[in-house]
C-alpha cells in the first residue's frame, strides 16, 4: 500500500509553526477566500492535481486536527496501515455524542442552524437524493465532522464533484438557495456562511447515498465529545445504546428499531441543558418527579368533566404520581385568556404546564413520564408539528388557505382519531422526537419557568383558532426549541378548519405578522 499523504492546513507563518510535524504542511497563507474556510485550499489542491495515485490515501485536515480528536498525524498513520487498501474512506470523526444522539447529520445541523431547515432540506436532496430530514439515519458507520477523513482519489473526485454543485450556486448567489448558503449564521461565539457547513456534510451525505464506498472509522467513543449539553448529560453506553439502534434500522429498514430509538433519546435526557445528570434511581430526589399541571377549559361542569369528556374520563382513570388539573370548567371564552391566566399562577407554584383539549383520549399509561422525558430534550413539546414554517401558512398541517397538505417529509408526530379504544384512523405523520417550528395546539407542555422567563404568553386577540401557531412564532423568536414527542392519545376531534371563526382567526394572524 503506497504511503499515505496527509496534509494540514496553515494559515500564516504563525499557524505553521504549530502544525504537527508529521502532516505535510499545505500553504493556504494567502487566505484568497475565507468564506470558504478549508474548502478553498482543499479545492485548489484537487483541481491543480491530476496525477493523485489511485491507491494512495490522501487527507486533508485542519490546524484542529489533534485539539478536537486527540490524534497526532502518528496515531492517524498507523490506524490507516492497520486498515490496508480494503477502504474507499478513512474516518477520524470526533463529536460520538453528535452523530448518535441526533437523527441524522443533518438533523445536528438544524439544531445548530434551524433557521436555514429549508436550504439544508435541498442541498441534502441535492448531494443525496432520497434524503429526507424526518426518516433518514446517519450513524458513526457514515458520518464525519469536520472533513477529517482520509479517501483514495476515486472517492475524493465525486466529493469535488458534488461539492462544486453547492460552490456554484453559492458563488453564482441567483436563487433562493445561493443566497441562504452565503447568509451568515452562529458558529460558537461566532459566524460563518451557511455554505462551509454544508460542505462539511457532503462526505457523509455521500456515504449515506452511495453504498459502493467502503468506510472504515476510528472509533469515535474514543475521542474527544462535543462541547453541546447533551455530552455532559448522557454517557457513552447511553450514546451507544442509540447509535446502534440507528444502525439496526439502516440495515434493516425495520421501524421497530426507530421507535425505540426515538423513545430512548428522550428518556435518557431527563433534564434541560445545563442541569446536573438525572439522580440514581431510587433516591429521595428520584422519587419526586417533576410537577405536571394539566390546563383545559370544557364546556362541562366540572363533575360532567371527568364522567363525560375524553380526557376527563381517561385523567379518572388514572392520574400519574405530581399531576394537577387545573379545569376551566363550563367555558365559553377563548383558551388564551385561560391559558394566560394558569401562567400567572404559576408564578407562585412553578410546574410543568400541558395545555390539552378535553376531547383526547390518553392511551399511554406512561405519558407523564414521556412529557418530562420530552421536556428535557426540548422547551416545548406536542404531539405532531411541521420542520419548516412558511408565509401566509395556515396551521401546522397546511401549505395555504386552501388547506393543502404540506409534504410528510416535513411533517413529525402520530395522532390517533376516534372515539376511544379501538381507534378509529391513526395518523402517522413522521418520526417523532423531532425538532419543528409549529406545533398543533390539542397538546403543548412548557415549563413554566421557561415561558416567565421568556416573557412569553398567549395572544388573546385569538380564541380557539390561531392560538397555536402564534404561540409557536412567538417561541421560535425567543429562540425556544420545539418538538414533536411520542405519546399516543385518540383525539375525538377533527378540527374547525375552514369555519366562520376559523377564517377571522386567520385574518387576524395574517395582520399581526404582515403576511
Amino acid at each position: 500500500m503506497p504511503e499515505p499523504k496527509l496534509y494540514q492546513i496553515y494559515y500564516s507563518d504563525a499557524s505553521r509553526a504549530q502544525l504537527d510535524p508529521g502532516f505535510i504542511p499545505l500553504d493556504n497563507a494567502a487566505n484568497e477566500r475565507p468564506d470558504w474556510r478549508e474548502y478553498w485550499p482543499i479545492r485548489r489542491f484537487l483541481l491543480d492535481n491530476h496525477d493523485l495515485d489511485p491507491e494512495a490515501y490522501y487527507g486533508f485536515f485542519s490546524p484542529k486536527f489533534g485539539q478536537k480528536t486527540g490524534l497526532d498525524a502518528a496515531a492517524a498513520r498507523a490506524f490507516i496501515e492497520q486498515q490496508g487498501a480494503g477502504a474507499d474512506v478513512i474516518a477520524f470523526s470526533p463529536y460520538f455524542d453528535q452523530m448518535a444522539f441526533p437523527l441524522s447529520i443533518m438533523e445536528q445541523a438544524i439544531g445548530a442552524h434551524g433557521e436555514c431547515i429549508d436550504a439544508l432540506q435541498q442541498c441534502a436532496t441535492l448531494i443525496a437524493p432520497g434524503f429526507q430530514m424526518a426518516r433518514s439515519v446517519t450513524t458513526t458507520g457514515n458520518t464525519i465532522f469536520c472533513n477529517f477523513f482520509a479517501a483514495k482519489p476515486g472517492f475524493w473526485s465525486e466529493w469535488l464533484r458534488q461539492c462544486e454543485r453547492i460552490f456554484r450556486i453559492a458563488e453564482e448567489s441567483l436563487t433562493p438557495l445561493g443566497i441562504e448558503l452565503n447568509r451568515a449564521v452562529a458558529h460558537g461565539a461566532a459566524t460563518a456562511p451557511l455554505k462551509v457547513f454544508v460542505i462539511e456534510r457532503v462526505a457523509t451525505l455521500l456515504l449515506w447515498a452511495q453504498r459502493r464506498w467502503v468506510i472504515k472509522a476510528y472509533d469515535p467513543a474514543s475521542m474527544p465529545l462535543s462541547p453541546a449539553n447533551v455530552a455532559k448529560l448522557l454517557s457513552i453506553g447511553d450514546f451507544s445504546i442509540l447509535d446502534a439502534l440507528k444502525i439496526a434500522h439502516d440495515q434493516t429498514g425495520f421501524e421497530r428499531y426507530l421507535a425505540m430509538y426515538a423513545q430512548l433519546r428522550g428518556r435518557v435526557l431527563q433534564r434541560p441543558p445545563g442541569a446536573q445528570p438525572a439522580p440514581v434511581p431510587g433516591t429521595v430526589e428520584a422519587s419526586q418527579p417533576r410537577k405536571i399541571r394539566i390546563v383545559c377549559a370544557t364546556r362541562k361542569g366540572r363533575e360532567d368533566f371527568f364522567t363525560h369528556t375524553a380526557l376527563g374520563k381517561s385523567l379518572s382513570l388514572y392520574r400519574p404520581p405530581a399531576v394537577e388539573v387545573r379545569l376551566f370548567p363550563e367555558n365559553d371564552r377563548g383558551l388564551p385568556g385561560l391559558y394566560n391566566k394558569a401562567i400567572d399562577e404559576s408564578a407562585k407554584d412553578g410546574a410543568a404546564l400541558l395545555f390539552m383539549h378535553d376531547d383526547l383520549h390518553l392511551c399511554d399509561f406512561h405519558w407523564a413520564d414521556r412529557v418530562r422525558e420530552g421536556l428535557g430534550a426540548f422547551d416545548v413539546i406536542g404531539l405532531a408539528g411541521n420542520r419548516r414554517r412558511i408565509p401566509r401558512q395556515p396551521g401546522w398541517l397546511f401549505l395555504d388557505e386552501r388547506l393543502t397538505p404540506d409534504s410528510r417529509e416535513n411533517l413529525s408526530g402520530a395522532v390517533g382519531h376516534g372515539r376511544g379504544l379501538p381507534l378509529d384512523t391513526i395518523d402517522v405523520f413522521g418520526a417523532s422526537g423531532q425538532p419543528v417550528k409549529l406545533l398543533d395546539g390539542l397538546f403543548l407542555a412548557v415549563g413554566s419557568e421557561t415561558l416567565r422567563a421568556k416573557s412569553l404568553r398567549f395572544d388573546e386577540r385569538f380564541d380557539f383558532h390561531f392560538y397555536d401557531v402564534d404561540f409557536c412564532r412567538q417561541a421560535e423568536k425567543a429562540g425556544l426549541r420545539m418538538g414533536t414527542w411520542p405519546i399516543s392519545v385518540v383525539h375525538e376531534s377533527s378540527g374547525g378548519f375552514g369555519s366562520d371563526g376559523w377564517r377571522r382567526g386567520y385574518e387576524s394572524y395574517l395582520d399581526k405578522w404582515g403576511e
